[in-house]
């Protein structure tokens, strides 16, 4: 994770900490609440995390091309019958 994420976090999850009156022991709470509340905020953008690489999108098969499906532009030849 880069240390800009890390910093946002850490003030996020300060805000949330004194928000909350300061309770004590809710540290890693108040940390994963703050990570998705700015993961949230992201998507919302359209940001894309740097830490993690874009998944490119998935080719869609069509139906003449999924497997088990018969393909109409091969054509079967038939086996002679050997006599």
């Amino acid at each position: 994770m880069s240390t800009l994420h890390d910093d946002r976090v850490r003030a996020r999850a300060f805000e949330i900490w004194e928000a909350e009156g300061r309770p004590v022991g809710h540290d890693l709470e108040h940390w994963l609440a703050a990570e998705r509340e700015l993961m949230q905020e992201k998507r919302g953008n359209g940001e894309v995390d740097a830490a993690k690489p874009a998944k490119a999108p998935r080719k869609r098969q069509s139906a003449a091309a999924a497997p088990g499906a018969a393909n109409p532009t091969r054509t079967t030849r038939k086996k002679k019958e050997i006599l």
